[in-house]
């Protein structure tokens, strides 16, 4: 049987940032981080929170501290196998720095890497979130 990533009840918390205090809610989902530093944080959750091998599932990215969003791309990736997913997902602006990607689908298990950039007053701001699946 194969286990699962799992995003548990107990959310992460969000760390600040440079510019400040977090401005995501408790409830926004598991933290991102990035490698530049950046006003703009982002949390991602996923339905169902088990993501099972070879099954759809969907993930919701809040994101805050942008003044305003031109772009924002998700993507996933397995660094260790240099391959990303063979799905793209779709996009929708859910309003209030709330985003849904459908369709994302791990077709193996191991380490998987988030992947979200944001692009606001012209600069992409990559973060990014490990996952385990198993």
């Amino acid at each position: 049987m194969k286990q699962a990533a799992v995003f548990g009840a107990a959310l992460l918390a969000l760390t600040s940032t440079s510019a400040g205090a977090n401005c995501l809610p408790g409830d926004a989902g598991a933290a991102m981080t990035s490698a530049a530093a950046s006003q703009i944080q982002a949390a991602l959750q996923t339905k169902p929170s088990t993501i099972k091998v070879g099954t759809p599932f969907v993930a919701e990215v809040r994101v805050c501290g942008a003044s305003a969003i031109e772009r924002l791309l998700v993507d996933a990736t397995m660094p260790a196998h240099r391959h990303g997913m063979n799905y793209k997902p779709e996009i929708t602006d859910l309003g209030l720095g709330r985003y849904q990607a459908k369709g994302l689908l791990f077709h193996m298990p191991g380490r998987w890497e988030f992947a979200v950039t944001v692009t606001s007053g012209g600069t992409p701001t990559r973060l990014t979130l490990d996952v385990d699946v198993r």
